[in-house]
């Protein structure tokens, strides 16, 4: 978190500006630049629930060369009710090299490595899964002059989880569950930016993606699980497309019109279009419209995997079988949306009230679920059968945001947000009933920030959940509201600038989320952070 300068969420599809799956919502983290983060920054947290964070950052510049290092180290004991203790560590280096003028190259790299503790209900059994997961990145980008500008970028993501699950169950016998994975992506991209006048500007662009997959039980390739084929790794090829046209037809109304093309081994090829119309009324205020279409790809596991599960007999259960949990299906077609968004924006009282109006309509359809019409299996002695991935559903999704963001004061900040959602939903396995609460109707969020005299810092901050049902899984989900509280303490040492903060979340009791045994206690945190040169 340190690392990062600002968190952008967009909501609806965008693939012409953001790329492949851009689907519901865009979540865009943009970090720091190295130049912005030189000098040394140590933090350390303790807290609740064995909460224990240390977070250490180096950065410096020589000449054209800015450069970061940060490692921190993450342990908490997750819910009380659960098994999910979490130890992790993380390293990461970000360079900035200016070449000249026109060409700059960026580079990043990273790791995470540790132990995320795992319980299954079904297994009644606890294991820790090992997480190693890293990336690289490099970007040139060149700018030609003033309207015109080309970048290159190649990344790498790498990414390994160790989940096994070593059990005896009774009238059954001795189950070893191999649910580890190794996933790897490359993805190489170039963009082109050229400004035609100060009225027309393009954006296009090509990019190429190699994804792959092994898991020895998850794609059923493990030969204790019956499979006799040489088949280890799973592959799926990805070549996209993309522009996007801006034009600002006068002082007062302004186009955005863009389109993404993509084709993949998994899905046939298919556009991605999206227009933006702004208008603004006044200085102050402005309306917007947009509209959108994207499709969400199958991934590997919705296509390939063949989940299967060996079982060894025991005295007790002297048979051997193997049974399936689910199945990929090739012939799955990517999920569909179709989005419409009118919003209205004002920046009244010499901008300190800010308020945010957005009526959106979205149509989804073939959402990709796995099929509870299960697949008969005589030979599976556990249940005889198994699920299989199948376009199934069909949404319909209407609503209401408004955010109202006012500055009373020179130093006091208030941010309220209001949602309201309906969604009419169909899927052959479940009842039209269920489906009509799969998210919350209303979430309600009040944040205020104040700054007190000798640079105190405090926040309230204020959430409400209506009732639910579990995404659609048919099991309710009771409403929740909580509060979280910060107040932090400035520290002036000479070169040194230091924070003392405390923190306490969930400050009016507890609340349960997702499942019956994630209850968020009451928890309490310190930490103490400084930063010099």
């Amino acid at each position: 978190l340190e690392d990062i300068e600002r968190i952008e969420v967009i909501r609806g599809p965008n693939a012409a500006s953001y790329g492949s799956n851009s689907f519901l919502s865009i979540i865009n983290i943009i970090t720091q630049h190295s130049s912005e983060t030189t000098g040394t920054y140590l933090q350390g947290l303790q807290g609740s629930n064995g909460a224990k964070d240390v977070t250490a950052r180096y950065g410096n510049t020589t000449g054209d060369f800015d450069y970061r290092i940060t490692a921190s180290i993450n342990n908490d004991n997750g819910f009380e009710a659960r098994a999910d203790d979490r130890r992790i560590k993380t390293a990461r280096v970000r360079a900035d090299y200016q070449l000249n003028a026109k060409n700059s190259i960026l580079f990043q790299t990273g790791i995470t490595q540790g132990i995320k503790e795992i319980d299954s209900k079904s297994l009644g059994a606890i294991e820790d899964r090992k997480v190693d997961i890293n990336f690289q990145q490099i970007r040139w980008d060149r700018h030609i002059d003033n309207t015109d500008a080309l970048s290159i970028q190649l990344y790498h993501t790498l990414e390994d989880n160790e989940e096994i699950f070593d059990v005896t169950i009774p009238f059954l016998g001795h189950v070893i569950r191999n649910s580890s994975t190794r996933a790897e992506r490359f993805d190489l991209e170039a963009q082109h930016t050229k400004q035609f006048n100060e009225a027309f500007r393009l954006v296009w662009g090509l990019g190429l993606r190699q994804d792959s997959a092994k898991g020895p039980h998850i794609f059923g390739t493990d030969p204790a699980t019956g499979y006799t084929g040489n088949k280890e790794y799973f592959y799926n090829q990805l070549g996209r497309l993309f522009a996007n046209i801006e034009w600002r037809a006068n002082s007062k109304l302004a186009f955005n019109i863009g389109t993404m093309w993509e084709k993949s081994d998994l899905a046939k090829g298919d556009f991605s279009p999206r227009i933006g119309i702004n208008y603004a009324i006044t200085p102050e205020q402005s309306l917007r419209f947009i509209a959108s279409r994207a499709t969400r790809l199958p991934s590997l596991n919705e296509a390939n995997s063949n989940f299967r599960v060996p079982f060894e007999g025991i005295p007790s259960q002297p048979i051997s079988f193997v049974t399936t949990l689910w199945v990929g299906n090739k012939d799955v077609k990517p999920e569909e949306i179709t989005s419409y968004e009118i919003a209205y924006r004002a920046d009244l009282i010499r901008k300190k009230l800010s308020f945010d109006l957005k009526l959106f309509r979205e149509v989804l359809r073939k959402l990709i679920t796995l099929d509870e019409n299960s697949v008969s299996n005589p030979s599976d002695l556990l249940d005889g059968e198994h699920l299989i991935y199948n376009n199934l559903t069909d949404a319909r999704i209407s609503g209401i945001e408004a955010n109202l963001e006012f500055f009373p004061l020179r130093d006091t900040r208030i941010i309220l947000s209001r949602s309201y959602t309906d969604i009419n939903s169909e899927n052959p396995n479940i009842s039209s009933e269920q489906l009509a609460d799969s998210a919350p109707e209303h979430i309600t969020s009040l944040l205020a920030i104040n700054r007190f005299p000798g640079d105190i810092s405090g926040s309230i901050l204020f959430y409400s959940v209506s009732d639910s049902n579990g995404l659609g899984s048919g099991k309710p989900m009771d409403g929740y509201r909580h509060i979280n509280l910060r107040l932090a303490f400035p520290i002036k040492w000479p070169g040194i600038n230091a924070e003392l903060a405390f923190v306490a979340q969930n400050a009016i009791g507890d609340y349960t989320d997702w499942r019956a045994d994630n209850t968020a206690e009451p928890q309490k945190y310190i930490s103490l952070s400084a930063q010099w040169d």
